[in-house]
């Protein structure tokens, strides 16, 4: 049993994946900085959300 083609599917899913590097890159902004505890020590493998 062969596989039917349907390139509108295809269009929209490459479409939805191209988008979807272009939603991540949108805001322009960059957050630097270093997560530490109470002493001063680094946090490894701390994550930072922007709200």
């Amino acid at each position: 049993m062969q596989a039917k083609s349907h390139p509108k599917m295809a269009a929209i899913l490459v479409a939805c994946l191209l988008s979807l590097g272009w939603m991540t890159t949108a805001t322009g902004q960059t957050v630097k900085g270093k997560v530490t505890d109470e002493r001063g020590e680094a946090l490894i493998g701390v994550n930072i959300i922007v709200k």
